[in-house]
């Protein structure tokens, strides 16, 4: 079966036509497998459903925590409002070579 003109995003963001409408998804991990299906009758609604809804929740939520770059970012932030300019110790040469001694 064909479905002409359907689109659906790889996870790097490439649109890839869909040659056939039904594709076999096994679930071999028996806990994976009750997990899908008391969702599925939880909400009253096909295994297919349910695993789609649980995918794009958690695909939502992992795109939605913010990156390494941004946390280091947040982090450096507070950290320099922490500081006390006045209060630093100058970082010359002595000061860094005491860093190394034993």
């Amino acid at each position: 079966m064909l479905v002409r003109g359907v689109f659906f995003l790889m996870y790097t963001d490439t649109p890839v036509r869909i040659a056939e409408a039904v594709m076999a998804f096994h679930i071999k991990n028996p806990e994976t497998d009750a997990l899908a299906r008391k969702i599925a009758a939880l909400k009253k609604v096909g295994l297919t459903e349910a695993v789609h809804d649980a995918l794009q929740n958690e695909l939502e939520r992992e795109q939605g925590k913010p990156s390494l770059v941004e946390i280091s970012a947040v982090f450096a932030r507070k950290l320099r409002e922490m500081g006390d300019p006045a209060k630093a110790m100058p970082a010359d040469k002595a000061f860094i070579d005491s860093l190394y001694e034993d």
